[in-house]
């Protein structure tokens, strides 16, 4: 059963990786045609403010084209003087075609998930993972069960995650981010350097660089809560975590409510302040200011990085989620096909 299950999965998520490639290209093609037409000018020659965000300039300018229809009209004719700019409207066309089929697939994805996660997680197993939980290690990105985990003694359930986790020089953490490691292209400078800081990460993980490891981790772990969350660097945490509450409250899913709560008990126990720290737990701000009243180790490391596999799951299905219903605001399509699906 479960072998078939696991095909099943596979199946789905080929079809959906096969569609995000294919809207990431029509992307690319989009902001590649946009760069050959001067739009910063033309939006400036009709006094129309220009962004540093594509989609925002479109927006805008369509705006105008019920309050100021006679200038919208002038700035067609203008965009109308470049051939490319026919191309771009075919290019969208096709793209909110995609749009529409990866979004069908994800939420369809996401439902098989959650269902197979009650047929295969039995009330014991998940026991098993609330006391991993509990102790640092968060193991809710699982989409099938661990068969060994499912039959070692609760209180060998450590040693067997922190040895599964550090055979073969961490072989199996890194397998977690075999794609990421491997990117060849980088949609920008910034996520060049957090791929880097990963690499470091695990580099000093090998090398038994535990400290220097777990603030790297710490780093990019804030910076997945800030997208998590949809809000930008200067948000204060408290907030964060209360649009992220929204976000799965939304989502209304009860195994995404109960690993949104371990990932926030977690991280904030990590985030406590210095001076009433567990002296026992790594502290973010203790490694930060160079306290140091708790010595990174291996086992520390392998939870963060178990947290930060964690946030990247749960937030790329958040964020997606929040940008599905978002067009469902524009798309009657998409909006009867959810409602269909979700009842």
């Amino acid at each position: 059963m479960e072998d078939i299950i696991l095909k099943r999965q596979l199946e789905e998520e080929k079809k959906l990786n096969k569609l995000d490639d294919e809207l990431s290209n029509i992307t690319d093609e989009y902001k590649q045609l946009v760069k050959a037409i001067p739009l910063e000018q033309i939006l400036q020659n009709n006094n129309i403010p220009f962004y540093d965000d594509i989609n925002k300039n479109f927006e805008e300018t369509l705006k105008i084209k019920e309050t100021a229809p006679t200038k919208f009209a002038k700035v067609i004719q203008d965009f109308n003087k470049y051939p490319k700019f026919a191309k771009i409207n075919d290019i969208l066309k096709k793209r909110d075609e995609i749009k529409y089929k990866y979004f069908k697939q994800l939420s369809s994805y996401i439902l098989l998930i959650n269902q197979d996660r009650k047929t295969l997680f039995s009330e014991k197993y998940m026991s098993k993972i609330r006391k991993l939980a509990g102790l640092g290690y968060i193991l809710y990105f699982y989409t099938m069960p661990d068969e060994v985990l499912k039959n070692t003694l609760d209180e060998n359930l450590e040693k067997y995650v922190t040895e599964i986790y550090s055979q073969n020089n961490f072989q199996t953490l890194k397998l977690n981010f075999s794609e990421i490691l491997d990117a060849k292209i980088f949609d920008s400078e910034l996520q060049k350097d957090k791929i880097g800081d990963l690499k470091e990460a695990i580099s000093c993980l090998e090398n038994y660089s535990y400290n220097s490891c777990a603030r790297t981790l710490f780093a990019l772990i804030d910076n997945e809560y800030m997208k998590m969350s949809e809000t930008n660097e200067k948000t204060k945490r408290n907030t964060r975590t209360n649009q992220i509450n929204k976000f799965i409250e939304k989502l209304n899913m009860q195994y995404y409510d109960e690993w949104w709560d371990k990932i926030k008990a977690f991280y904030e126990l990590c985030n406590i302040n210095t001076n009433i720290q567990n002296k026992e737990n790594i502290n973010r701000h203790d490694l930060a200011h160079g306290v140091y009243n708790k010595i990174a180790t291996k086992e520390d490391c392998i939870k963060l990085i178990l947290l930060f596999i964690n946030m990247k799951y749960l937030r790329y299905v958040l964020n997606n989620i929040n940008l599905l219903f978002e067009e469902m605001t524009n798309d009657l399509k998409l909006a009867n096909f959810l409602i269909k699906e979700l009842k």
